[in-house]
Parts: C-alpha cells; sequence; structure tokens
C-alpha cells in the first residue's frame, strides 16, 4: 500500500483565475493509492543527503536516533524561522535544542534557601500559637459554662 498526494502544479494564475481563486489556501490532506508491485525505489541510507528523512520515515530523531514523541503542536512558520531551522529536505527541519534555563547565582539559592527556612519556621510558630490559643478558648469556654451552671446555693436541682 502506498500512500501519494496529489498536488497541483499551478504556477500561473491567468492560466484559469476562477481555479486560481478556489485553490488559493488550499491544503490537501488527501491521499490515494495502491502500489502491489515490487518497490520502484528505495531510500537505502547510502545517499547522506537523505540519511536524516530515513531516520524521521522510522519515527527517530534525524541526529540522536531516539524515538520521536510528537507532543508539540504545529507552530506558524514565522515562529519556527526564528529558531534558526536546519533543512533536512522533503519539507523537514530540524531545529536547534531547547536549551534549560540558566541557573541562580549562589548568592541568590542562599538568599532562597534561608527564605525557606525562615518561612517554616514562621508557619510553626503560627501553628503553635493557633493550637495554644485552640487549648485557652476551650478552657475558657469549660469555665464560663461551669459558672453558667453552678448551683447558687447547695439546695439547688444540681447534685454537689
Amino acid at each position: 500500500w502506498i500512500k501519494y498526494v496529489t498536488k497541483a502544479s499551478f504556477r500561473e494564475s491567468e492560466w484559469d483565475e476562477l481555479l486560481a481563486v478556489s485553490l488559493y489556501g488550499f491544503h490537501n490532506a488527501g491521499w490515494a493509492g495502491h502500489w502491489e508491485d515490487p518497490p520502484a525505489w528505495r531510500l537505502t541510507g547510502s545517499d547522506k543527503k537523505y540519511n536524516p528523512l530515513v531516520k524521521v520515515a522510522q519515527g527517530l530523531h534525524p541526529e540522536t536516533g531516539k524515538p520521536i514523541t510528537w507532543s508539540r503542536k504545529p507552530v506558524p512558520w514565522v515562529l519556527a524561522l526564528m529558531e534558526d531551522p536546519v533543512d533536512i529536505g522533503g519539507g523537514w527541519y530540524l531545529l536547534p535544542p531547547i536549551r534549560p534555563p540558566p541557573g541562580l547565582p549562589p548568592e541568590i539559592t542562599q538568599k532562597l534557601f534561608w527564605m525557606d527556612q525562615v518561612h517554616r519556621a514562621e508557619v510553626q510558630l503560627a501553628e503553635q500559637r493557633a493550637r495554644d490559643e485552640r487549648e485557652r478558648a476551650s478552657s475558657e469556654q469549660q469555665g464560663w459554662w461551669y459558672d453558667v451552671l453552678k448551683p447558687e446555693s447547695t439546695e439547688g436541682d444540681f447534685p454537689s
């Protein structure tokens, strides 16, 4: 089974202006074809020019040979041009690797470490204060209820 895409070789709009208008901006996503004969040609890898394409056709990165993970959405061509792409043929371009973000200077890293330590200590102190306040309020409420419910005299309805 072979897939091939039909492509119009329409170079002059004056040839047929109505057809030119209808083809403007057309992106062909259709394909057709059935090939039962032996392959007419192959990319063997002997032509160094096409080696990257052979790897891409196998789903491998053209330089590293690692499997390609197609995770990014297509980007506008103008944005791809900003990355200085390398043409590897067949409409495929190799973009430079994405560099990791630069590291922070040691003094900033140390400052962030100490800020984190101070924050942790403040959180622990706030938690302890909240526990202490909760206990104080609880004992205060118990005392208040005792004062409300305690008998005025020994002859009350409450047992002593």
